[in-house]
């Protein structure tokens, strides 16, 4: 059967920042610490081991490097089906011209939305020579267009049988920034994995990348890091992991009009304008608000600690929806694996009574396997 050196574990939810971690862990009810390892699990699956439905790490570290050796270390521990990489994100608005003015779009991601990654570019990796800046590659891993269509596509739209995803929010929805929505989105599209946080909308390549990956609607400093580690995982013809990336949305990354600079990025924190897309001239030099105003960095470090705490929360309930649908269905078996239980919620169909009604796996009965 697929065993690591500590058990097997369906999925693994791999975290990075703190605050990311204890939202996502509330939310999965990962109160179990499995073999003194530092991963966590719900307390009323852990005599289902050796399978587990699910296990929540947090990476060594924020960027490639330390994303990518935990992946690595999650798939030697743990041999999961799936690693689900989970985190805030910047989400990407594009500017249109219309008439000499510039209109910062709102059809894409927002603070409070979910990305889910269907393809990821690596910005970095470049050679910089006088004509300009070419890109270079390596072999990675894109997250699985299968769990893709089968677990994310679905909850973009609430359906009748279950309860929309976004239902079990408990923190305020912030109304600061000028175009947001009144609930949270999913969308689904490719995400820009850069070294450095991208909060300078006058940097010259923090614009190049933009302009470049020019579908991209999410930036972010880990995906490449697992894409790598699952790629590296493939060394046998019985193993085979899928990934994916999932991203709430803490602050927006503005990528500006190609060839124009010195347009101005809309006030993100002090807009209280609920429907009104903010236009600004072209050519206008200031970036911010008036003389004595809150500088740029002052207004992005506001709005991203004011959305945090949504984005964070929205993140924990988007997860634990995508993990029970992950674990929702048997593991067929197979030579050398004899499978696995389907997962209702934590526990295993196999003792959920007949009375459980179906489709409801975001019900925490509160039973054991036994």
């Amino acid at each position: 059967m697929l065993a690591g050196r500590k058990g097997h574990a369906r999925v693994v939810v791999l975290a990075v920042l703190e605050h990311e971690f204890d939202a996502v862990r509330n939310a999965l009810g990962a109160d179990y610490e499995v073999n003194f390892g530092g991963a966590l699990t719900a307390t009323q699956v852990i005599v289902a081991k050796p399978t587990l439905p699910f296990v929540l790490i947090r990476s060594q570290g924020r960027s490639l490097a330390p994303t990518n050796a935990s992946a690595r270390k999650a798939i030697e521990d743990w041999q999961p089906e799936v690693i689900l990489l989970v985190g805030i994100a910047g989400g990407i608005v594009r500017a249109t011209e219309e008439d000499g003015s510039f209109t910062w779009g709102s059809d894409g991601p927002l603070p409070g939305d979910i990305i889910v990654s269907n393809y990821v570019h690596y910005a970095e990796f470049t050679k910089n020579i006088p004509s300009g800046t070419k890109l270079r590659y390596f072999p990675v891993d894109q997250p699985s267009s299968t769990l893709v269509q089968e677990h994310a596509d679905p909850l973009r739209k609430p359906v009748a049988n279950i309860p929309p995803w976004y239902a079990t929010i408990q923190q305020s929805r912030p109304r600061s920034i000028g175009f947001a929505r009144e609930l949270p989105e999913v969308f689904i599209g490719e995400m820009i994995h850069v070294e450095g946080l991208a909060g300078d909308p006058q940097n010259a390549h923090q614009q190049w990348y933009l302009t470049w990956f020019d579908h991209a609607i999410g930036v972010d400093m880990e995906s490449i890091g697992v894409a790598r580690a699952l790629h590296d995982a493939r060394t046998n013809v019985h193993y085979n992991p899928t990934w994916l990336c999932v991203r709430s949305v803490s602050d927006l990354v503005f990528a500006l009009p190609t060839g124009i600079g010195g347009v101005s990025i809309p006030n993100c924190s002090r807009d209280a304008n609920a429907n009104k897309q903010p236009v600004v001239e072209a050519g206008v030099a200031e970036v911010g608000g008036d003389e004595g105003a809150p500088s740029k960095d002052d207004e992005n470090t506001r709005a991203r600690r004011e959305w945090t705490p949504y984005a964070v929360d929205a993140l924990g309930c988007f997860t634990r929806r995508i993990v029970e649908r992950l674990v929702s269905q048997p593991r067929e078996a197979r030579s050398g694996d004899p499978g696995t239980d389907a997962f209702n919620g934590w526990v295993s169909v196999a003792k959920v009574s007949s009375d459980t009604p179906s489709g409801q796996n975001w019900e925490d009965k509160g039973e054991v396997n036994q």
